[in-house]
């Protein structure tokens, strides 16, 4: 096996941007999540403190990896990324030949490792990217020697190449047949549909997102964090909307970086829902990110038992990308976690992945 490079944290804001900019230059199909705008973003909505750990020379870094600490003093958590979907596995230079690329990982996620058994971490949880898949995953996860495994899936839509009859052929060829007539009936229906960037647009987006999340007793994304994501360049943030004579009836927040659309806040009107407005925006974002020359749309993670949605997504041909949640407890084992609970550790970490919380419960097997 490829020798594992050395690697060094850097906490210095500029030097930190600089080297990974310099990994980023190497690998320009990084998603948003491996993007230095997006983790001052993840600072901004979490209040924690981002460290990097870069792998190879300082003038000619090899790869990255970005986590997040937060948490109350002696009682940390890292996550490698937190907040929603977010993953924060390694960023290896996309020139390495694979056997050096998965040397590079396993060197980012040894050093993670050694950060999770530091005094006063109470958990560190690293989110696999997508392309974390195979021999890159099994480097991974033996040098960060996970005590637990949390399978999840994403779902992900290939965008096929623009053409003149590329609308038809998004219909016909991409989407399911009642997929085809959800679109149909949106558009149908008239909506105003643009990408906008006023305060009016931002609040609306906020006020549906927290009635939908109510609604189903989900956890509600403050206004702040959509204020620090309305913070990214223009270019990499685009706010859809659907609008008729009432005002704005349905709102999608995208990300788009190397090529991928991350879908990310949509939320829309109850009363208007039947009227389908969301697939109206689906279809026109799709058709935009096409014409930009965009390869994918990624849906993000779908959680068990979500099954209309992980419907929809597909109906729109996503398709499944599995992926998993890595977790090492700190110093004082399961124990602090298990004593603090789900309802503590969230109270202590908002926006942090502690524990995978049905795992926190003592196997029956174990007691006396």
């Amino acid at each position: 096996m490829t020798r594992r490079p050395p690697v060094e944290l850097v906490r210095e804001a500029a030097e930190s941007d600089e080297r990974l900019a310099a990994v980023l230059q190497r690998t320009p199909e990084a998603p948003a999540f491996a993007r230095p705008e997006y983790h001052r973003c993840l600072v901004r909505m979490t209040g924690g403190r981002l460290v990097r750990a870069f792998a190879g020379p300082a003038d000619a870094p090899l790869g990255a990896m970005s986590w997040i600490e937060g948490g109350p003093p002696g009682a940390r958590v890292l996550n490698a990324l937190p907040w929603f979907g977010s993953h924060g596995g390694p960023t290896v230079a996309a020139d390495l030949p694979p056997d050096a690329a998965h040397a590079v990982a396993a060197s980012l996620a040894a050093r993670f490792r050694e950060a999770a058994g530091e005094s006063g971490v109470r958990s560190a949880c690293l989110v696999l990217g997508l392309g974390d898949t195979g021999d890159r995953r099994r480097a991974i996860e033996e040098a960060f020697g996970p005590e637990v495994v949390d399978e999840r899936i994403a779902q992900l839509t290939p965008l096929p190449p623009a053409d003149p009859a590329i609308h038809e052929r998004l219909l016909a060829e991409t989407f399911a047949q009642k997929t085809r007539n959800l679109v149909r009936k949106g558009l149908r229906e008239g909506f105003d549909v643009a990408v906008r960037d006023d305060g009016e647009a931002w609040r609306r987006l906020h006020e549906l997102h927290a009635a939908g999340m109510q609604a189903i007793g989900g956890p509600v994304k403050p206004a702040s964090h959509l204020e620090a994501l309305r913070s990214l360049p223009a270019g990499h943030r685009e706010l859809w909307t659907a609008g008729d004579e009432d005002g704005i009836a349905a709102a999608m927040l995208l990300l788009r970086w190397g090529g991928t659309v991350e879908y990310l806040i949509p939320a829309v009107a109850a009363e208007s829902r039947p009227r389908q407005p969301i697939s109206a925006i689906v279809h026109h974002a799709m058709l935009a990110a096409i014409h930009r020359g965009d390869r994918a749309w990624n849906w993000g993670g779908t959680g068990r038992g979500q099954r209309s949605l992980h419907h929809f997504k597909a109906g729109f041909g996503a398709r499944e990308m599995p992926y998993a949640v890595l977790c090492r407890s700190g110093p004082g084992g399961l124990e602090p976690l298990r004593r603090r609970g789900a309802a503590g550790l969230a109270a202590d970490a908002p926006w942090f992945y502690c524990w995978p919380y049905d795992r926190l419960a003592v196997p029956q097997e174990s007691l006396p």
